[in-house]
């Protein structure tokens, strides 16, 4: 039993002393900007005067929906921007017997005060959509010293024939266009400039042609910072650990 309690005493010790924050803590900053160039945007209906909407988020956290349309024929995105968190959502609805486009899409502009790691994420699925053009598209870039900037990664899938199609961020899901360069998840370095772009789209545009029922598409992109774990932090544990192993078989040499 005492030895059981030392054993347990100095592993409560050893994550004591890695000096790990909270989990709720977020110790880095993102700052949006250029305001000008960052913008989202929905827009609905039929060609050639689609309804449009606009917003340039200033600052973090943000949270907000909009939508454009008549509701048989709409489109809809909920954004909700946070310190570490770049994620929208749409929906997006097509009549059927009628031409048009329903498209979520924008730019976010953005940097952060030390290296970060990014995971990106994205879903878009599309339910009897047979003959309309679907896609799912984001991007990342770097934009520090070129405003059509240096890639991090690229997801581009479309479909033109599929009936019900489910399209995934990085995957090559598209029965027309694939396209994907870069990883999903890396790194970001602190004092440069990034273009977080996404674009999402449900059209019936000859020779797209529609008729066989209403069609609708629902889906998310995402953008996830994290920090990097500090290395003394997993050096002072694994140190730890192998000096537990060594312990415990000293005891059990010494029985």
């Amino acid at each position: 039993m005492n030895r059981r309690r030392s054993f347990l005493a100095t592993i409560a010790f050893i994550l004591s002393s890695t000096g790990l924050p909270p989990t709720d803590a977020v110790a880095f900053t993102m700052t949006l900007g250029p305001v000008p160039g960052t913008q989202v945007t929905v827009a609905c209906c039929q060609s050639p005067l689609p309804d449009e909407t606009h917003w340039s988020p200033r600052e973090l956290p943000e949270q907000f929906t909009t939508t454009v349309g008549d509701g048989r024929h709409h489109s809809l995105s909920t954004y909700d921007l946070s310190n570490d968190r770049l994620a929208i959502d749409v929906q997006h609805a097509l009549p059927m017997g009628e031409h048009g486009s329903t498209r979520s899409y924008g730019s976010i502009f953005f940097s952060v005060d030390e290296d970060v790691l990014y995971d990106a994420a994205g879903a878009y699925s599309a339910i009897n959509a047979a003959g309309r053009q679907i896609e799912l598209q984001a991007w990342l870039a770097d934009v520090t010293e070129d405003p059509v900037g240096a890639t991090v990664f690229v997801s581009v899938q479309e479909s033109r024939s599929s009936s019900n199609v489910d399209l995934v961020l990085g995957a090559s899901q598209g029965d027309h266009d694939n396209v994907r360069i870069g990883d999903l998840a890396g790194t970001l370095t602190s004092g440069r400039r990034y273009r977080f772009s996404y674009f999402t789209r449900l059209s019936s545009q000859p020779p797209f042609d529609g008729f066989d029922g209403d069609a609708s598409a629902s889906g998310f992109v995402s953008l996830d910072l994290s920090e990097i774990p500090e290395p003394s932090t997993a050096t002072l544990i694994g140190v730890g650990l192998v000096a537990l192993g060594l312990r415990r078989r000293v005891i059990l040499l010494k029985l």
